[in-house]
């Protein structure tokens, strides 16, 4: 927040660099040095040290094992065979997935450490220390970006394939070079945001777990796709909510950032993107699982929110005013996150951010197996 205020909300320069590399820095020895944190680094850490070298072939990657991804499946290999201690393997991840971060936000804003601030509060977490194989094909997406803003799409398929080589959720970047064809007029903003609206509306009258469950019987999905999506609709904290609903005060202020920046910066890649996050959103709280897919679109929306918050202040208020403004804004969408994190898991006296606090590194290696246990036993 300090560096966010100083840099990009007063515009200093000095130390700059310097800052983002610190933060960077920090961000990478906070996840690379932890022990147990979140609840999937037990089970990696077990697999990992399993991991048998023993009659090694590429043949057996590709395809004999079907749990995990080749290139997961290779940089685990290579990683082992170097040193049977899992810290090389968390601090290859670690290194990797935040400069992946950091380094889209150095190229796609000039607010970098307000969407940095972002980052922290909503994503870093679980990240960095709950989806360890998705987080390679996350910061590969986040290099496909870059280019494909630019319309470079053979280095964009580059990367999704490299993303799709650890996680097979990646496959939902390969329609987005659609987005690259569309230009800004009036006409074609508000079709979108009134296609948006109606999209909206649709979701409210239909009865989605109906309309999922037909289109899971109909087998267009593929036998594997059809499988999983089948049991992950029948687990209690991952599959489907009978409380679901699609408006909330955090959706409508997200909506009216998204449909603000659209009208206002007339960029139609970035708000096309913010409006899938939005859509997602919505469906992910009908279906939490598919959060997985909007993880790969938050990064945009973190771009949409920091020039939003940044920049909407200078544009309404007088100079002596913007400062305030801009903490209050902040603080709305710093409310949410915060929000999550202490609301207690039902019928439990843990809450959700007890997966990853207290934090214990390498350094004392302190677990707690009971609290490891029940969150486990949540995503079963």
């Amino acid at each position: 927040m300090f560096c966010s205020i100083r840099f990009d909300v007063k515009g200093r320069t000095h130390n700059k660099e310097q800052a983002y590399r610190l933060l960077m820095m920090w961000f990478i020895g906070i996840s690379g040095f932890q022990y147990m944190m979140g609840t999937d680094m037990e089970s990696y850490m077990q697999w990992y040290q399993s991991l048998s070298l023993k009659n090694w072939s590429l043949q057996n990657l590709i395809s004999d094992n079907k749990q995990y991804q080749p290139g997961w499946m290779v940089l685990c290999c290579f990683c082992r065979f170097i040193s049977d201690d899992f810290l090389l393997l968390k601090l290859v991840q670690a290194t990797f997935v935040n400069i992946a971060v950091f380094s889209f936000f150095k190229r796609e804003t000039k607010y970098v450490f307000t969407a940095v601030f972002m980052y922290a509060l909503m994503s870093y977490l679980v990240v960095n220390f709950n989806i360890m194989r998705q987080s390679f094909a996350l910061g590969f997406a986040l290099y496909a970006f870059s280019y494909l803003k630019f319309k470079d799409y053979k280095k964009y398929y580059f990367y999704v394939f490299l993303a799709y080589m650890f996680h097979n959720s990646a496959f939902i970047l390969i329609p987005l070079p659609l987005l690259t064809y569309f230009r800004f007029t009036k006409r074609y903003a508000y079709t979108l945001v009134f296609l948006f609206l109606v999209t909206l509306s649709v979701l409210a009258s239909v009865n989605l777990e109906n309309l999922l469950i037909n289109i899971l019987q109909s087998g267009y999905l593929g036998d594997n796709i059809t499988e999983l999506g089948s049991s992950y609709m029948s687990r209690d904290r991952l599959g489907v909510q009978t409380d679901f609903s699609i408006l909330s005060i955090h959706r409508f202020l997200i909506i009216s950032v998204v449909i603000y920046y659209i009208t206002k910066y007339k960029d139609v890649y970035n708000g096309s993107l913010g409006l899938a996050y939005i859509l997602l959103l919505i469906i992910s709280s009908f279906l939490p699982i598919l959060w997985r897919f909007r993880l790969y679109i938050d990064f945009s929306f973190y771009i949409i929110l920091a020039q939003v918050i940044v920049e909407s202040p200078r544009k309404c208020l007088q100079k002596k005013n913007t400062l305030f403004v801009y903490l209050t804004l902040l603080f709305v969408f710093s409310y949410f996150p915060f929000r999550e994190y202490l609301t207690p898991v039902e019928n439990s006296s843990y809450r959700n951010i007890d997966q990853y606090y207290p934090y214990h590194s390498i350094l004392n290696k302190e677990h707690d197996e009971r609290k490891q246990h029940f969150f486990d036993s949540l995503m079963r």
